[in-house]
C-alpha cells in the first residue's frame, strides 16, 4: 500500500540524520519489475482449492519499489545495521472455467475473478563485515517481517486471507570492486527452512559509485516464500525480476 512505502521511507530518511554524524550512512531506492508464480488455498477443509497464480487468477507482472538504509560504525564488538522495505503486489482478473473454493466462498464457474497478492515486508538486518578490501564479505542475521494478504473477489462476494510472518533468516553479502573505476559486482540473499517452511530473498547486482557517493545499481531480486498451514494457509510463491536504483552513501 502507498502509505506504507512512504512511511518506511520518511523512518529511513529520520534514522539517516540521526545516525549520518557518528557512522557511514548508504541511502537508497530502486523499482523491482517482478513476475509472480506459484500457487495458494485457503481454508480447513480438504476441499480448498490449490489457486494456481497464472492459470487461475493470471497474476500480472508490476514495478514497485523497496528501499534500503545501511549505517556502519567503528565499533567492532556490535554488529552493522541494513534496514529494508519492500512494497509486494500482484492483481489479476480471470475468467475462470471451473469452481473455486478460497476460504468459506465457494465461486461456480464461468466467474470473472478479480484478485490480489501482497507480501509488504520489513527487513532488520545485523551483520559484521568480515572482509572490507577490493573484495567485502559481509555476514549476520536478517529478520523479516512480511505482511502477507491474498483476497479473491467475484460481482457478489470476496474473501481475504492474511498472516503476518516473523522470520529470522541467515543472511550473507559479498561484492568486488573494480579497481579505479568506481564500479563494482555484487550479491546479497537470506534464508532458512524449517518445518515445511522455507523462504529466500537474494539478489545480484552490478553498481557505480561516484566520488561524490551518488552511485546507481541495477541487478536481479528473486524472493520466494513456501508455508505451510499456517492460519490455515498453503502458500509456495516465487516473484522475481530485475531492478534499477539510486543510492548516496555519506
Amino acid at each position: 500500500m502507498e502509505y506504507r512505502s512512504l512511511t518506511y521511507l520518511f523512518l529511513l530518511l529520520f534514522s539517516s540524520s540521526i545516525f549520518a554524524d557518528i557512522a557511514g550512512i548508504t541511502i537508497g531506492g530502486a523499482v523491482w519489475s517482478h513476475q509472480p508464480s506459484g500457487d495458494m488455498a485457503y481454508g480447513k477443509s480438504s476441499l480448498a482449492t490449490d489457486i494456481d497464480f497464472d492459470d487461475t487468477l493470471d497474476l500480472s507482472t508490476e514495478s514497485e519499489g523497496f528501499f534500503w538504509l545501511s549505517i556502519e560504525h567503528p565499533l567492532p564488538l556490535f554488529p552493522n545495521l541494513k534496514l529494508q522495505a519492500t512494497q509486494l503486489s500482484s492483481e489479476g482478473s480471470n475468467f475462470v472455467t471451473q469452481s473455486v473454493r478460497f476460504g468459506d466462498t465457494s465461486y461456480p464457474v464461468n466467474t470473472v475473478l478479480d484478485s490480489k497478492v501482497s507480501l509488504d515486508q520489513m527487513d532488520a538486518i545485523f551483520y559484521y563485515e568480515l572482509l572490507d578490501n577490493l573484495f567485502s564479505l559481509d555476514l549476520g542475521v536478517n529478520v523479516k517481517v512480511i505482511d502477507a494478504e491474498f483476497s479473491i473477489a467475484s460481482d457478489v462476494m470476496e474473501e481475504k486471507a492474511s498472516v503476518t510472518l516473523f522470520v529470522p533468516m541467515l543472511y550473507a553479502a559479498a561484492r568486488f570492486d573494480l579497481p579505479l573505476t568506481g564500479a563494482y559486482l555484487g550479491g546479497s540473499g537470506s534464508i532458512i527452512g524449517y518445518q515445511g517452511h522455507s523462504f529466500s530473498d537474494y539478489q545480484l547486482n552490478l553498481g557505480y559509485e561516484s566520488v561524490i557517493g551518488l552511485g546507481v545499481e541495477g541487478g536481479y531480486r528473486v524472493q520466494a516464500l513456501k508455508i505451510d498451514n499456517i492460519d490455515d494457509i498453503d502458500a509456495d510463491v516465487r516473484f522475481s525480476g530485475a531492478y534499477l536504483g539510486l543510492f548516496y552513501h555519506f
